[in-house]
């Protein structure tokens, strides 16, 4: 069996291909200067290339290429899941969201994340859209959360402000690798919700991981700001984060 993934230089897509590697799937990635992302003729010959039965959409591009990928797999009748972000609801929508909620994006990014959903979504209906939120990894590299508040503490000499008002929708690296893998297998098509964390803020987060890295940062208890972006889908099973660990709750 083979699949694409796009984005295979970036930081979550590598982890899918590791994944998708121990199930024994073979996993092609997408040569920007072989086939060029915006041509729809160059789409059509990687399709015809690779022979795709799972195709994931994690890369950034532009919307036109998302809308290429999304006549395809439709014509082709091959399984998509396209990789967006928590960030299409907006930072004066309150969480938790579920299914329901529709998104109200505030910036230009979650208004990108947004058009790329809808083009993919009007050129195949049965493709699935992942809406995942911070990533974590393990060590302070690529677009993580640990890289962020490694560079953090590094700038203010080992000292780390985390807001106990702040709810984060975020998951391990590994879990959201394998929770896009359940949602490419699932039945139905449409947004799922891809996130580890039920209640903690993102003070008890930060310490957390803090005592899980042995990072050594010291963690400052702040009020600000007040936010909560938490996604709630009973639909996946993505591990929880550091289940049954001591809370920092005051």
């Amino acid at each position: 069996m083979n699949a694409v993934i796009t984005g295979l230089t970036g930081t979550l897509a590598p982890e899918l291909g590791k994944y998708l590697g121990k199930q024994g799937i073979k996993v092609f990635g997408w040569d920007r200067n072989i086939y060029p992302t915006d041509d729809f003729q160059s789409a059509e010959k990687y399709f015809r290339d690779t022979m795709p039965d799972m195709f994931f959409h994690l890369a950034a591009g532009s919307p036109i290429w998302a809308g290429n990928i999304a006549k395809l797999c439709s014509e082709l009748r091959t399984p998509l899941v396209f990789t967006s972000s928590v960030s299409v609801y907006g930072g004066h929508q309150k969480g938790p969201f579920t299914i329901g909620v529709s998104p109200e994006p505030g910036d230009d990014y979650g208004r990108y994340k947004m058009q790329c959903e809808e083009i993919i979504m009007m050129n195949d209906p049965a493709a699935k859209i992942a809406r995942i939120g911070w990533q974590i990894g393990l060590r302070a590299e690529g677009n993580t959360m640990t890289r962020h508040l490694s560079e953090e503490a590094q700038k203010n000499n080992g000292q780390i402000s985390a807001s106990a008002n702040w709810f984060q929708s975020c998951s391990f690296l590994k879990d959201t690798a394998s929770a896009l893998y359940e949602i490419m297998l699932a039945g139905n098509s449409g947004v799922y919700l891809v996130n580890s964390n039920n209640d903690l803020n993102f003070f008890e987060l930060v310490s957390l991981l803090n005592d899980k890295l042995k990072a050594g940062w010291k963690i400052n208890r702040t009020s600000n700001p007040e936010l909560n972006n938490l996604m709630l889908d009973d639909r996946l099973t993505v591990n929880e984060l550091f289940p049954g660990e001591f809370r920092h709750r005051a």
